[in-house]
C-alpha cells in the first residue's frame, strides 16, 4: 500500500477544514471551478487510498428527510460508498473505521475538509473484476446497540440525552434543543429498544433530527431560518426539478396519541390555516408524551416553527457545493430569473476525479387530522384518556365527565396482574328549597348517596327523614 508521500498529493502540508464555518469565500468558489481530489484515511494504521493507487469512486449520502416520517425525529446516518480495486484480494476493512477527506488545490495549497468517521458495515468483493465494494456508516451506526437505563430519576431530557450519547461512545455537541428541560420521571423504555429508538424519541419530542456532523458528534438543532446561507445563480447548477408551489407556512403541530381520536395536544395560528389553508405537522406516540398533561407542556415548544416555509425540491445537480449541511437554508435562482428558498435536507455528494453533488428538499405530507383542544377547565370535566406507562408496566384508561352537578369516573388499569376497574359516581344536587313543616328532594338519584346540607333553622333536624325506597341514606351536614 502506498504511503501519503507516494501519492498525488502535495508535498506541502494541506490545510485541514474541520468546521465548515472556518471555510473561507475564495476556498469555496475554488470548490465549484478548480480541480477537487479525495482520498480516505483506515484510523488503525494511517493508511490513505485515493485514485492514484486504489481508489476509483466514492459517494457520500446525507439524508435527513424520511419517507412517511418527514424530517422531524430522523436519526438517518450519513453513508459513503467506496469501489476500489482489489487486485490479490489485499484489502481487509470489514468494521474498519475511515476517515473522508475531500479537497481543492486554491493558490498552490491544498485545503481538505475533514468529513468524519465512517465504520464499513459491508464490503464485498465481485472476483471476476477485482472490485471491492464497500458501504460504510457515520457514528450514528454506534447507535444500534441496546439501550441501558443507567440515569437517576427525575432527570431532564439534556441529561438522558447526555447519558445515551455516552453509551454510545459519542459525544453530544449541543444540550440546548427543544424541550431540554423537561422532566424525564422514570424510564419508558423497558423493551429492549436501541440507543437510535432513544435518541430519536429525544429528538422527535425537541421537534428537530438527531445528526453526526463531521466532528462526530451528535447535534439535536433543526430550526425554522429566515436568513439564506448560500445564493445558487442558475449558472451554478445544471439540472432542476421543483415542486409548482412552496410548502407551508406550517401553522398547526399537534402531538397525539393515536389510540384514541381527539387525544392530541396543538399549537396552531387561526390565521395563517384561514389565509394560507392548512399545513400540517403531526407527531404521534412519542414515549415522553404518553399523558395528555405531558403532552400539553411539550408542545408549547412546537411554536418556534410555526410559519416554516420553503419551496420544494425533486433534485438539483451541480458542481462542488459540497460544504452545503443537510439544514443548509439557500436562495436559489431558477432558469425564468425568479429567486426561491428552500432547505438542503438531502445532499448526495459524488466523486470519480471530479465533484457532482444532488440536492433534494421534499415536502411534507399534506395532512388533516382532527382534534380537540380545549381550555384546561373544559379538558378537566371532560377527558378520556389513555396513558401506556412502561416505566411501571401500566395501560390506563380513564373516562370522565362533569356538569354541574354529577361527576362520574372510570378507571381501567391493565397491569401484568389483570384488569382493575374502578367505578365512582358523585351526584351534587344544587337548590334553594324552602318550608315550614316538610320539604321535598324531587330530584334525588335513586340508591345513590346523598350529603344534605340545611342552614338556617336546624331544630327540626330529626324530623327529616327520605322517601321509602328513594335513597339509601342520608348524612346531614351541620
Amino acid at each position: 500500500m502506498e504511503t501519503l508521500e507516494e501519492n498525488n498529493i502535495n508535498e506541502v502540508s494541506p490545510i485541514i477544514i474541520e468546521n465548515f464555518d472556518d471555510l473561507s469565500d475564495e476556498v469555496k468558489q475554488a470548490f465549484l471551478t478548480n480541480v477537487t481530489k479525495a482520498y480516505i484515511q483506515k484510523m488503525s494504521d494511517g493508511t490513505k487510498i485515493d485514485q492514484s493507487n486504489y481508489l476509483k469512486d466514492l459517494s457520500l449520502e446525507e439524508l435527513r428527510f424520511i419517507p412517511d416520517q418527514g424530517f422531524i425525529g430522523g436519526t438517518v446516518a450519513r453513508r459513503l460508498t467506496l469501489n476500489l480495486n482489489n487486485e490479490n484480494n489485499q484489502f481487509n476493512l470489514e468494521d474498519e473505521d475511515l476517515k473522508l477527506f475531500i479537497g481543492v488545490e486554491y493558490n498552490s495549497q491544498d485545503y481538505y475538509i475533514d468529513f468524519g468517521n465512517f465504520i464499513v458495515q459491508k464490503p464485498e468483493t465481485e472476483n471476476t473484476t477485482d472490485n471491492t465494494s464497500i458501504e460504510a456508516l457515520d457514528y450514528m451506526c454506534k447507535f444500534n446497540q441496546k439501550y441501558v437505563d443507567q440515569v437517576t430519576y427525575p432527570c431532564t431530557l439534556a441529561q438522558l440525552a447526555v447519558n445515551v450519547c455516552s453509551q454510545a461512545g459519542v459525544s453530544l455537541g449541543n444540550t440546548d434543543f427543544r424541550n431540554a428541560d423537561f422532566i424525564v420521571v422514570n424510564n419508558q423504555f423497558v423493551g429492549g429498544e436501541s440507543l437510535r429508538t432513544v435518541l430519536g424519541a429525544i429528538a422527535a419530542i425537541a421537534f428537530s433530527w438527531a445528526r453526526i456532523d463531521i466532528d462526530n458528534k451528535v447535534y439535536i438543532d433543526f430550526e425554522k431560518k429566515t436568513t439564506t446561507e448560500e445564493e445558487l445563480d442558475n449558472e451554478k447548477y445544471f439540472n432542476l426539478t421543483m415542486a409548482s408551489k412552496k410548502f407551508g407556512p406550517l401553522n398547526r403541530i399537534i402531538l397525539r396519541n393515536s389510540q384514541v381520536e381527539g387525544e392530541n395536544a396543538v399549537v396552531e395560528n387561526a390565521a395563517s390555516i384561514q389565509q394560507y389553508g392548512l399545513h400540517e405537522l403531526v407527531i404521534s406516540d412519542n414515549p415522553f408524551a404518553y399523558t395528555q398533561e405531558k403532552r400539553t407542556q411539550l408542545i408549547q415548544a412546537a411554536s418556534e416553527l410555526l410559519g416554516l416555509e420553503y419551496m420544494p425540491v425533486t433534485s438539483m445537480n451541480s458542481v462542488g457545493y459540497v460544504f452545503l449541511r443537510s439544514n443548509s437554508y439557500i436562495k436559489v435562482k431558477d432558469m425564468q430569473s425568479n429567486y426561491f428558498n428552500t432547505y438542503v435536507f438531502n445532499h448526495t455528494i459524488s466523486y470519480n476525479g471530479a465533484l457532482l453533488d444532488e440536492i433534494a428538499s421534499p415536502a411534507l405530507t399534506e395532512t388533516e387530522t382532527k382534534y380537540t383542544y380545549t381550555s384546561s377547565e373544559l379538558e378537566r370535566l371532560n377527558r378520556t384518556e389513555i396513558m401506556v406507562d412502561k416505566a411501571n408496566q401500566t395501560i390506563t384508561e380513564v373516562v370522565e365527565q362533569q356538569d354541574e352537578f354529577q361527576q362520574q369516573l372510570v378507571q381501567v388499569e391493565t397491569t401484568l396482574d389483570g384488569i382493575e376497574q374502578q367505578v365512582s359516581n358523585i351526584t351534587e344536587y344544587k337548590d334553594n328549597i324552602s318550608g315550614i313543616t316538610e320539604i321535598h328532594l324531587e330530584n334525588a338519584a335513586p340508591t345513590q348517596i346523598v350529603e344534605l346540607e340545611i342552614q338556617g333553622n336546624k331544630k327540626y333536624e330529626t324530623n327529616l327523614y327520605p322517601r321509602s325506597k328513594c335513597i339509601s341514606k342520608f348524612c346531614f351536614i351541620s
